[in-house]
């Protein structure tokens, strides 16, 4: 076996891993999410809710497999093959960074039973990812 043959098995599966734990991480916070927005229903009935949606998800996803589509996916391996970053991409990372970071802040607050201004929080993360993107 070549070196790049290998190299390129290990970050296939490296690539599904990530997938993966991708997913489970969203199921996770959505189920967190939806328990916070709605306190009053109950936390299996959320669970069983979101893991549905999930299998339904995995249901269509194997027709379609089975169906052999594979047009847009083509289309999409061919657009992303010949892709390079572009700026809209940091902007849009560095926004969820800063999204993370007041979430993270505000996470800190509730477990340490402080409070916490989440709109002034937002205005000094937001200044500061616009002093940073706008050229003005």
């Amino acid at each position: 076996m070549k070196l790049s043959n290998f190299i390129g098995r290990q970050l296939s599966r490296l690539k599904m891993g990530l997938i993966y734990f991708t997913i489970g991480m969203s199921t996770f916070t959505t189920i967190g999410v939806l328990k916070m927005a709605l306190p009053k229903v109950n936390f299996w009935i959320i669970v069983l809710f979101v893991l549905s949606i999930f299998l339904g998800a995995l249901i269509l996803g194997y027709i379609l497999d089975k169906s052999n589509i594979t047009v847009m996916d083509s289309i999409k391996t061919l657009d992303m093959t010949h892709r390079r970053l572009s700026v809209a991409d940091y902007k849009n990372n560095e926004f969820r960074i800063a999204m993370m970071k007041v979430m993270f802040k505000y996470g800190e607050a509730i477990r340490s039973g402080e409070p916490f201004d989440f709109d002034d929080e937002w205005d000094k993360e937001y200044k500061i990812f616009l002093k940073k993107w706008d050229p003005k």
